[in-house]
């Protein structure tokens, strides 16, 4: 009988938030980033600080000195929550660029996309 080990992380070991906290957090991330106001990392490290402040949660004096979460609370936070967020560098977005891709404007298109393939007899 082999003896196996498997690995598995446990992103809960620097957990400053309770799950409801981390997850308005999450939602919060969400909503910045529908509105092309995407968070740097070190944005969403000051976030978490001030939020933190503002609740009156227990974190590391390190949190303190330098008044942002720690580099190890965003890895952990990152883990667990992988796969609803994918926090990066922002791309920066042109205001022409993202008011051009609303449901008026791409609705237009097609409207002319199909005029012009119906006058070409194009099915």
């Amino acid at each position: 009988m082999k003896n196996t080990f498997e690995y598995h992380a446990h992103y809960d070991t620097n957990r400053v938030f309770s799950k409801q906290e981390e997850e308005l957090l999450v939602s919060y991330l969400k909503q910045a980033a529908q509105l092309h106001y995407g968070l740097s990392l070190k944005e969403v490290r000051s976030l978490a600080y001030q939020y933190a402040q503002a609740h009156n949660k227990t974190y590391s004096q390190a949190w303190a000195s330098e008044q942002n979460a720690g580099k190890s609370w965003l890895r952990c936070f990152r883990g667990r929550y992988n796969r609803e967020l994918s926090l990066r560098k922002p791309e920066a977005t042109s205001l022409a660029r993202s008011t051009e891709f609303n449901k008026l404007s791409v609705a237009m298109r097609f409207v002319q996309v199909w005029k012009s393939r119906h006058c070409l007899h194009i099915s």
